[in-house]
């Protein structure tokens, strides 16, 4: 086929047919899957098939993806002049500006997730039960897109009720493989897509009525003000329906699938997680400090987004043919003519795993997005389609990059994670291919994950101020119990103390700066202060628990290093944790001579295992 005018004629073409898996792709560029229908695998019918004057329209298939009979919405707009001007006025929503704007709730949705990944932590290692990362990243990725995109979002991530919401939004993907056979194919699943229609078109009449009452910036507010520079025109209440409901499926079920697979192919490359690990916790003194801006711009972040890039090359969460029909007057495609009416594509999946332009296509291997020249990297970015391209490509990009980026770096700052035993599904050494089922989407499950507290190995002893029966020092953190005649304990009230926490101490020889190594264990040993005293009854048994305190003043020093100074919070590290000791039992005594209180702490956390 080189060297001549290769031409399609009455909808057929002899090419090579190789199988779309394994190392047998890209041996060949052009399969023919239909009557009429072709689909390329190289970076030039790429750019010639999704560029902005391409000969070329979106298949009548977008059509039965449509909610809506008579409005497109952006997703299932056939006609270039509709898309365009719905993507101008989503483009305003989607700017830098208005992604900054609601960053601080992306960290808190982000915050929650953080949260759930830890819980059934009970083993003396401090490992959390296994978690299905795909089931909790669908659940942060709906979080988020919902409360960004209402102000209202479906609480999975601290509530079961909702949770049957991602496998609805999967199967109405689908739609576009099964020609609006839903109502037969998907009965199953109907009355849940019904009521998943309905809680959308009500959040979406909420927001309306709201207006621009909200206070927080939101994607709906956005499209709601936003007017066409050309035309001057504004989306109708239809579109702002049909347009947060696609945002619902394109917002979520793509992110949570690229946050998935970064955290399998991370998880099953030691080298990379140890790696990875150790530039995030070096390159951010505090888990506060991974902001959008810093996270996407710090050099030192490269390799982060390598090893995001190296997921969504391998596992696109688009990786379907986006099938074109070229209009009349037929178009050429890398140098081969096709005629009015063939259906073309390029499948992200297809090209991601092509050889020629990916040494070791089916290797994840995130160096390769660090190293070789200008030219193959630039070889490599022209076949790299994660979120589509051209006129076409995701508006929301920016968002779903920020989302991937912030969520990744917070979750390796904080937490050590490993493989659960249960996930184990390759031999040692060896990396494995993340299944996955495609439709418009991707669908994945798995793997299973262990989290804990992240745990360093700094041996630097350090200082710290800790007196808890001393006002103004820190809390008091101690717990009073009484012993009742039935053997059980109930709390007794302390009042707060009076003086407030001091930001500064000045360290002084008489001063209680305690010092510790990581794993060392402390001994306090103060008289009981007065507001505790007047509780106690005597004759009555008591105990004096001790659970444990946040420390805000404390550095990598020892003692005799700050006398004559101040000890302030370093912005730069996070609290110290000192964890509970074993509680302190007495009898109380009425004597003229104050409660003597003794009691050890166990050994605290590591300096760095903080929140």
């Amino acid at each position: 086929m080189n060297g001549m005018r290769n031409t399609v004629r009455d909808g057929s073409v002899c090419v090579s047919k190789p199988r779309v898996t394994g190392s047998n792709l890209g041996s060949g560029d052009i399969v023919r899957f239909g009557p009429n229908s072709l689909s390329f695998n190289t970076s030039k019918a790429l750019s010639d098939i999704y560029a902005v004057r391409a000969n070329v329209q979106k298949s009548d298939g977008y059509a039965s993806m449509s909610p809506s009979r008579y409005t497109p919405n952006t997703l299932t707009a056939i006609f270039k002049n509709i898309h365009t001007f719905k993507r101008r006025i989503l483009t305003q929503a989607f700017s830098d500006q208005s992604i900054k704007e609601m960053e601080g709730r992306i960290q808190e949705n982000i915050s929650s997730f953080l949260d759930i990944l830890v819980s059934g932590t009970g083993s003396e290692s401090g490992w959390s039960s296994p978690k299905n990362i795909s089931e909790k990243c669908d659940w942060l990725a709906f979080d988020v897109i919902t409360d960004l995109s209402y102000g209202n979002d479906l609480d999975m991530l601290n509530s079961p009720q909702m949770r049957w919401f991602p496998s609805v939004i999967r199967k109405i993907s689908q739609r576009s493989l099964i020609f609006r056979l839903d109502v037969v194919l998907l009965t199953q699943k109907y009355t849940e897509i019904v009521a998943a229609a309905r809680w959308t078109r009500s959040q979406a009449a909420a927001r309306l009525q709201l207006g621009n009452n909200n206070e927080q910036k939101d994607i709906f507010g956005a499209m709601m003000n936003a007017k066409d520079k050309k035309t001057r025109l504004q989306f109708t209440r239809k579109d702002l329906g049909l347009e947060s409901m696609l945002l619902l499926v394109a917002g979520s079920d793509t992110t949570a699938t690229a946050l998935s697979a970064s955290l399998n192919y991370i998880l099953h490359d030691t080298n990379t997680l140890a790696h990875l690990t150790s530039v995030i916790r070096t390159t951010f003194p505090t888990e506060s400090s991974i902001t959008a801006t810093s996270v996407l711009s710090s050099p030192d972040c490269s390799v982060l987004h390598a090893c995001i890039n190296g997921a969504m090359r391998l596992t696109p969460p688009a990786p379907n043919l986006l099938p074109r029909t070229v209009l009349s007057g037929g178009m050429e495609v890398d140098g081969i003519y096709v005629p009015a009416g063939t259906i073309v594509g390029v499948s992200a999946y297809t090209i991601h795993r092509n050889r020629t332009y990916f040494s070791n296509p089916d290797e994840n291997e995130p160096g390769r997005w660090l190293e070789g020249n200008e030219v193959s990297q630039q070889k490599m970015q022209m076949a790299f389609v994660p979120f589509s391209m051209g006129p076409r490509k995701c508006v929301a990009w920016r968002l779903a990059w920020a989302e991937l980026n912030l969520a990744i770096a917070r979750v390796l700052w904080r937490f050590d994670l490993r493989l659960a035993e249960s996930a184990r599904c390759c031999k040692e050494g060896l990396k494995c291919e993340y299944s996955f089922k495609a439709g418009v989407t991707t669908a994945v499950d798995g793997p299973m994950i262990e989290f804990r507290p992240r745990r360093d190995n700094d041996p630097r002893p350090f200082v710290f101020v800790w007196s808890p029966l001393n006002e103004g020092y820190s809390d008091d953190g101690f717990i009073l119990l009484r012993h009742t005649s039935e053997g059980k304990l109930e709390r007794v009230p302390v009042p707060d103390a009076s003086l407030p926490h001091r930001d500064a101490v000045h360290v002084e020889y008489s001063f209680d700066l305690q010092q510790l190594e990581p794993g060392g264990s402390i001994t306090y040993c103060h008289s009981l202060p007065r507001r505790y005293r007047e509780q106690l009854e005597p004759g009555e048994r008591y105990e004096l628990v001790w659970p444990g305190t946040k420390i805000r003043l404390w550095d990598w020093k020892v003692p005799c290093d700050y006398v004559g100074s101040r000890l302030t919070p370093n912005p730069t590290q996070p609290d110290l944790i000192l964890p509970g000791g074993p509680s302190v039992t007495f009898t109380y005594e009425q004597i003229e001579s104050p409660a003597f209180i003794r009691g050890q702490s166990t050994p605290p956390l590591l300096p760095s295992d903080r929140v």
